[in-house]
């Protein structure tokens, strides 16, 4: 029996789907996700941080998308392993999350959209170590 034309593009096409590689996937090791990009460093922002830090005093933060500004402590400003200038410290307030308070954050300063120093006092917080290994890429300024 003779196969037209038809049948035959049928198989080359069924082949190309039952390929090795196709079932080996699950194998596999996971995809890693895309690097997150890194965002432009703010050297006003930075500044204003390390006054902060030096002075102990609170700053208002407006957050990324943040409808309202946060409450919050800086203890350190470091690069991340990551390449990022990020700052933590402790988080007094946040309107969108109230029950949120006297938390450890981290917040990457490329991020922060307003900043404003207050004139309220902040005691350094006992759980932030500038000898932690995720500042090994160098800190800027720590209480």
């Amino acid at each position: 029996m003779a196969r037209g034309p038809d049948v035959l593009e049928f198989a080359r096409r069924a082949e190309a789907y039952d390929h090795p590689v196709d079932r080996d996937r699950p194998e596999r090791a996971p995809r890693r996700p895309a690097p997150v990009p890194i965002q432009p460093r703010n050297p006003h922002f930075e500044g204003l941080l390390c006054r902060a830090v030096d002075q102990r005093v609170l700053v208002e933060l407006r957050y990324d998308d943040d409808p309202a500004p946060r409450l919050f402590a800086p203890h350190v400003v470091y690069e991340s392993t990551l390449g990022r200038l990020n700052v933590a410290g402790t988080q007094y307030e946040n309107p969108a999350q109230p029950l949120d308070r006297n938390e450890p954050r981290i917040f990457q300063i490329g991020l922060i959209r307003t900043l404003r120093l207050t004139d309220t006092y902040f005691r350094p917080d006992w759980r932030t170590d500038p000898g932690d290994p995720r500042y090994r890429n160098g800190i800027l300024c720590a209480v």
